[in-house]
């Protein structure tokens, strides 16, 4: 089993972004680590949120993003 410490920045960003993408999203910077695996998810970015009441007070929501280069 592989196990690594992920970053509280990381985001699943659809498939036609390259791992390494930097995305602003709410003024802050998160970088693509993961893939959405379904192709109908491909324009959602899924936000890793490591405490409970946090992702449950964001939820779904559509925000800009940013790509930056």
């Amino acid at each position: 089993m592989l196990v690594r410490k992920l970053n509280k920045n990381v985001i699943a960003c659809a498939r036609k972004y390259p791992f390494g993408t930097k995305m602003l999203i709410e003024e802050k910077i998160y970088v693509c680590e993961d893939r959405t695996k379904i192709k109908k998810y491909d324009g959602v970015f899924d936000i890793l949120f490591r405490i409970e009441e946090e992702r449950e007070r964001r939820g779904k929501r559509i925000l800009s993003v940013a790509i930056l280069k």
